[in-house]
């Protein structure tokens, strides 16, 4: 069986970490660059990929306009996008961009194997050998609220969610599992111990995960002040809050505000095209 063919344009700033698709050199035919527009649209017609992922830790203005540019020049090819940096503003570019997957890092092998998978059932298939193409509706990606969500649907479970309902009420608070636990009826050993069976994750590790979660969506304000996102979100020590978002998102609050600002600006760009794009139509008509 031939290998997919797939193109990895790395635009990540920091190559200290093995690129995303390190893991399947062996298994696909990959073929990592990284280089300018122009440059990559040559490539594209020289080697003729299957695939197309762009790899992103931090995107930005020019970074994003490549990969919209190739999309343009290469509508055919499904083109993956792997990024570190998330936000909701991002995720709703890449699907206006007509992005074919969004992914997160950390990325799992199970998700890019099916990501592939799923897209070799697309490819060209050769019809000398009388092989026909089955057609595969896209489905939306889950939100990210989902990865949250209880494991089992069991007793358990619906006990334990009352424990979510208390975390959310007191998210700008101090949160203990004692309370949680009385929250659900049940002592903090049987509480920790169904927690964790429910979410596969202990408790505090869920809190932290949670605040860090509503960090994400108030740093999205433009107006909002990483101090104030901190206190919003239960901690009283700025330097605190600073080391967990840093380990838990990759970035510090601030830089992670800042390039939400270059977001915004393609955005912003995308929202007037497509209302002169609207409008050229309207007239044309």
């Amino acid at each position: 069986m031939n290998q997919t063919k797939i193109l990895l344009v790395d635009l990540r700033k920091h190559l200290d970490e093995p690129h995303v698709l390190k893991p399947f050199e062996g298994r696909w035919s990959v073929r990592r660059i990284q280089k300018e527009p122009e440059d990559v649209a040559m490539e594209i017609q020289t080697c003729q990929p299957q695939i197309l992922f762009f790899e992103y830790d931090f995107p930005d203005i020019p970074s994003l306009q490549i990969m919209k540019e190739i999309k343009v020049i290469h509508p055919s090819i499904p083109i993956v996008m792997v990024t570190e940096q998330h936000s909701e503003a991002l995720a709703v570019w890449a699907h206006r961009a007509r992005i074919w997957d969004y992914f997160v890092k950390p990325v799992s092998k199970e998700e890019l194997i099916d990501c592939h998978e799923t897209l070799s059932r697309l490819l060209p298939v050769d019809k000398d050998k009388g092989e026909s193409r089955k057609l595969i509706p896209r489905s939306c990606p889950m939100p990210e609220e989902v990865r949250f969500r209880s494991r089992s649907e069991g007793s358990n479970s619906k006990g334990i969610n009352a424990a979510i309902e208390y975390i959310n009420r007191m998210l700008t608070q101090k949160i203990t599992q004692s309370d949680a636990a009385k929250a659900c009826h049940m002592n903090v050993w049987q509480f920790s111990r169904c927690f964790k069976k429910s979410y596969d994750m202990n408790f505090q590790e869920y809190v932290i995960r949670r605040r860090m979660q509503e960090a994400i969506r108030l740093l999205e304000n433009p107006s909002a002040a990483v101090t104030d996102v901190c206190f919003a979100v239960g901690y009283s020590d700025l330097s605190y809050f600073t080391r967990s978002f840093r380990r838990y998102i990759g970035t510090s609050p601030s830089v992670y505000k800042s390039h939400l600002n270059d977001v915004r600006l393609v955005l912003e760009e995308t929202v007037t095209t497509s209302r002169h794009e609207k409008h050229l139509e309207l007239l044309l008509n």
